[in-house]
């Protein structure tokens, strides 16, 4: 996992751009986390038992977990309102997710439940018949479900349903008190504990997906909560995409800040782990998702030395293949490709496998053939690997002339203050003029203040077309500086996290 991301920094990629997901436990919580393809920690100044951001399928998500009830500083009620009504980045959906009681007469534990309509019972009265819940419905803006249920039907899931769940703090475990509840709303498929409190007062499309554990009768067991809650996630992703795909919210809005904070949920390393079990499926989400990051990471590392700026695609096809050939044949259950500022190493847990042996006409044999050829014994990059054993598979590629390049401009063109360093905010950089690239030590730039000052006088030696390598002390400064210096990304600009080269 990569450096925590602080969420007002993410604003402009974020706002009207993800979902909010929501849990009150440990068990729903571990159901959704499993989900993401890259996740980091998400800063939230507001009391939580977690929280994460991350991309779902391609929909950054952040997950909030919190606790039942309304009164709890923690309640997912109060984390809702925080998110949704200050200054942080405004979701485009809010889910609940978890697990919720049955109706017994209408759904059985197993099945999972859609709502956009809460009857909020928190509310009693007593009359001569006994207590009496009095009803506030709350329904979302996103309007009816069944359609989208039905179209999950359609693609083979079962054990869908939407329809209405009644929301109150009241834990319900005997039939006496349930079956009250249920004389009086016998239109509600079950009951759960948070939604009441505020999804009300949230201000944009929000539902629930609730798997069934129980019917709130004698002897409730929690046996069946870690599979309602899976199930219940499991549902998330195909719900997301429908709505997407019938106009209920925007798709996902890609742009430079979205790249960015991509970067930062990823972090120093992409891992791939496959979405089924299914060859076509792997292979799709290889190339449509992951492949366009990695190509992207790669770009990092085009030089003039790589005449025609093919080696993000040259070598991102051949990470790509590795990956695939890995799981599909290899038996690995992940795939990790990790970055430094001058490396790039691919590793898995499967079985022992020799690049240099890929001969034929399969894709993994064309891409190593079509990298041989255009880095025979190359200055460019050094491949190395390891293969076999415990850990499995190791590739290494090492960028020699960016290598040398970053070892040359740290020993030889070190951005220094004139004067007294760091003494007056106003001071100029001094340096070797002779220089075409020059390095900058950011991981001791912390005022504000300073960075400003600093971050215009980079922006003058970029303007003068000198080249600049920026060391970072984390993944959230490089984010930093690459949306101040956005306007000269390129070739001239490399800004990573600083480690020994």
């Amino acid at each position: 996992m990569s450096n925590p991301v602080n969420l007002l920094s993410a604003k402009a990629a974020l706002d009207d751009n993800y979902v909010l997901v929501l849990t009150t436990n440990s068990v729903e919580r571990t159901a959704v986390e499993r989900l993401f393809q890259e996740r980091t920690v998400a800063r939230v100044e507001h009391p939580h038992n977690g929280a994460t951001l991350g991309r779902i399928g391609n929909r950054f998500c952040l997950h909030l977990t919190g606790e039942a009830g309304a009164q709890g500083d923690k309640s997912i009620g109060r984390l809702a309102r925080y998110v949704t009504g200050s200054f942080l980045p405004k979701p485009v959906l809010v889910v609940i997710v978890g697990f919720a009681w049955g109706n017994p007469a209408k759904v059985a534990p197993g099945e999972v439940v859609i709502s956009r309509e809460v009857w909020a019972i928190n509310r009693v009265r007593m009359t001569e018949q006994g207590e009496e819940r009095l009803r506030t419905p709350r329904e979302s803006p996103l309007g009816d479900l069944s359609d989208h249920v039905e179209r999950l039907l359609e693609r083979g899931l079962t054990g869908v349903r939407a329809g209405i769940l009644a929301s109150c703090e009241t834990y319900f475990s005997q039939d006496e008190a349930r079956d009250r509840v249920l004389a009086q709303y016998p239109e509600v498929l079950g009951g759960e504990m948070e939604a009441y409190d505020f999804v009300a007062d949230l201000g944009v499309p929000w539902f629930l997906i609730k798997g069934i554990s129980d019917d709130a009768g004698n002897g409730v067991k929690r046996d069946r909560q870690r599979s309602a809650a899976a199930a219940a996630a499991g549902l998330l992703l195909p719900l997301i995409v429908d709505l997407e795909a019938q106009g209920a919210i925007p798709p996902p809005a890609e742009s430079r800040d979205a790249e960015r904070l991509t970067d930062a949920v990823i972090g120093q390393a992409i891992r791939i782990s496959p979405p089924s079990q299914d060859r076509d499926a792997i292979t799709d989400h290889i190339n449509d998702t992951i492949g366009p990051r990695i190509v992207r990471r790669l770009s990092r590392y085009t030089s003039d030395a790589d005449a025609d700026g093919g080696l993000p695609e040259c070598l991102g096809v051949l990470i790509m293949e590795i990956a695939q050939n890995a799981i599909v044949h290899g038996g690995a259950s992940h795939v990790t490709c990790a970055f430094t500022e001058t490396s790039v190493t691919v590793s898995d847990d499967g079985r022992a496998f020799d690049l240099t042996m890929l001969a034929g006409k399969r894709g993994g044999a064309i891409a190593w053939e079509h990298y041989r050829k255009r880095y025979p014994g190359s200055d460019l990059i050094d491949f190395s690997q390891k293969f076999g054993g415990r850990r499995g598979n190791n590739y290494r590629f090492e960028m020699k002339k960016l290598s040398k390049a970053i070892r040359y401009a740290r020993e030889n063109c070190m951005l220094v203050r004139s004067g007294s360093y760091g003494n007056h905010l106003g001071s100029r950089f001094a340096f070797n003029a002779d220089c075409e690239w020059l390095y900058y030590d950011a991981t001791e730039l912390y005022m504000r203040s300073k960075s400003i000052v600093v971050t215009q006088e980079l922006c003058d030696l970029l303007e003068e077309g000198r080249g600049l390598f920026i060391a970072c002390r984390n993944q959230d400064q490089v984010q930093d500086f690459e949306g101040e210096l956005s306007q000269y990304a390129g070739p001239n600009l490399r800004v990573f996290v600083s480690s020994r080269v």
